[in-house]
């Protein structure tokens, strides 16, 4: 229902950006008039202090710290490129000093990383071993999405200085991404081992076990960064979503909920998933009220709506589940499973035509989708829908659903009914037969297998068949009614009136048994028995508005009434 969050590579890093530097400036011939300028820049005078830098610059257009100080000055009124271009001439004028001073003078804008980078690499021009400079770079080179020239960066940081701890964790952070869990989990042991007190680094450590499918490391990387921060939100909801108990995940999810701010951004998928949980616990009421938390929180999160739409189809809301996977579609056109969802409630509503183009979209969709149980779902679904009037249809999407997941008995039985339908009873006894080995305790696939081979003449194999679904579903009055007709064919009409007897007993309002098992009196030469079961019969016929049996059964009563006593 959820997934692990990762924190986002910069902006939840932990680190930030350097702080504006407050340079010992070297100046040269105008050593006083620079220091003047650099009060008036401290006492936010800037207008004054670009001033009189521009008048220093004038007099002497080689000064390299009056062009760096300059460049500060506009990058701190957010006058980016005049400043890039300030300090652009100072490493020019003086590339061999090129130094903290001008690199913490870019950092103070980090929002311009391709300009940081290229700052740094000036500096690494002069010195090649400046490992700050390399981290620098590395992380500027994440911010452009550059993962193969950060690592790089990153590797050669950590090289030349082993307690890189900010570096190891970065490091981490972009084999994470690129899917190396291995060397994701190595580099955020090296940062843990530098600094075993970083709340952040073990969630993230934590993310990695998870990803690469040891949830129990994951947990234990959770729980220590609560036993660390007990307020870390988005560790309660990282573990609630690694849990497997149902109580403990709600408990996370919980306490994620409660540990939230304003800027934790996963807390509507927290009560998202909390209200996952909920309703496979069969508590929907409680998992409605979860999903609409979220969506108050994020009211354009689809899956809360679907996840809502779900729960209501389950109580039989389908007007309700068609509502929200509705409001889903219209946030995410291309979801197939709420296309899927919303064909199944329509189709509860007997509303075919709005059914069948929803199963036709979410077919569209699902060859991009990844659970395939769910893809092989909706095949399954419009077969069910296209079952009486397009066969050829349904037998092709049934196929499908199998091809896509063949481990579904319901798939093969109901496959096997329509091609019985078709007249194909052999091809039909074959995926009843899949359908048991499948699961045995399917009565249904006994019964209608039994059918299916009655049509072939197959008596015996039947009325084995009848039994078994019998044996498997003791109260399946279908299943005592066709071995009944069986054996009225069979002329074993005691055992056809027993299993009539037990339809009546599961269904007391049955015409037909009681016209059948009359039927069995009659050949016994039970007359009255068999008169009484025909006017039972009649009655419930006229009752149920059935003129065609109501007019067998009088016929019938006719002849029972000419026999001898």
């Amino acid at each position: 229902m959820g997934s692990v969050l990762g924190a986002s590579l910069l902006l939840t890093s932990g680190l930030s950006l350097p702080v504006l530097a407050q340079p010992t400036l070297i100046a040269r011939g105008s050593k006083g008039s620079i220091r003047k300028a650099e009060r008036s820049y401290r006492r936010g005078e800037y207008s004054t202090a670009l001033m009189a830098l521009t008048q220093i610059i004038q007099q002497d257009p080689q000064d390299a710290d009056a062009y760096f100080l300059r460049g500060i000055v506009h990058v701190t009124q957010r006058q980016t490129e005049a400043g890039f271009a300030d300090f652009a001439q100072a490493i020019q004028l003086r590339p061999r000093l090129v130094s903290r001073y001008y690199l913490s003078g870019l950092d103070c804008v980090g929002f311009e990383p391709q300009k940081s980078v290229w700052a740094y690499t000036q500096d690494l021009k002069q010195n090649p071993k400046d490992a700050a400079a390399y981290a620098g770079r590395g992380r500027f080179y994440v911010a452009l999405d550059k993962s193969a020239d950060a690592i790089e960066d990153l590797l050669q940081a950590t090289t030349l200085n082993v307690k890189d701890h900010e570096s190891y964790w970065l490091l981490g952070q972009m084999y994470r991404s690129q899917g190396d869990y291995s060397a994701a989990i190595s580099n955020y042991t090296k940062a843990l081992e530098l600094d075993p007190q970083n709340v952040s680094v073990y969630i993230e450590r934590g993310t990695a076990h998870d990803y690469a499918g040891n949830s129990r490391l994951s947990l234990a990387d959770y729980t220590k960064a609560l036993d660390l921060d007990s307020t870390q939100a988005r560790a309660y909801y990282n573990r609630g979503v690694t849990q497997d108990d149902p109580a403990k995940k709600i408990a996370d999810y919980t306490y994620a909920i409660e540990r939230s701010t304003e800027r934790n951004l996963f807390t509507h998928l927290a009560y998202n998933n909390r209200g996952g949980v909920l309703r496979r616990l069969g508590k929907e009421q409680d998992a409605i009220a979860s999903f609409t938390q979220a969506i108050a929180l994020s009211p354009n999160y689809a899956a809360a709506y679907r996840s809502r739409g779900l729960v209501h189809s389950t109580l039989g809301q389908y007007q309700k589940a068609i509502e929200d996977y509705t409001q889903a579609i219209a946030l995410n056109s291309n979801d197939a499973l709420a296309h899927a969802a919303r064909g199944l409630a329509y189709a509860n509503l007997d509303k075919a035509t709005q059914a069948r183009r929803d199963y036709d979209r979410a077919v569209k969709l699902y060859p991009q989708a990844s659970r395939e149980s769910d893809y092989a779902l909706v095949y399954y679904n419009r077969a069910l829908l296209r079952a009486a009037e397009n066969p050829k249809g349904a037998l092709r999407d049934y196929s499908r659903a199998i091809q896509v997941s063949a481990e579904d008995a319901d798939f093969f039985i109901d496959r096997g009914d329509v091609l019985d339908r078709l007249g194909k009873h052999q091809q039909a006894i074959e995926d009843y037969t899949q359908a048991i080995k499948l699961d045995a305790n399917q009565s249904r696939a006994y019964n209608n297998r039994g059918v299916a081979r009655e049509q072939q003449e197959d008596l015996e194999g039947a009325l084995r068949d009848y039994g078994d679904a019998i044996a498997t579903a003791p109260n399946d009055a279908l299943a005592y009614r066709n071995r009944g007709s069986l054996r009225l064919r069979q002329s074993n009409y005691e055992g056809a009136a027993q299993d009539y007897t037990r339809v009546i007993q599961l269904s007391p309002e049955d015409a037909e048994a009681y016209y059948q098992r009359g039927l069995a009196h009659t050949a016994l030469k039970e007359k009255q028995a068999a008169l009484d079961d025909l006017q039972e019969a009649a009655m419930l016929a006229q009752q149920q508005k059935d003129p065609e049996l109501y007019q067998q059964i009088r016929d019938q009563m006719t002849k029972v009434k000419m026999l001898t006593p």
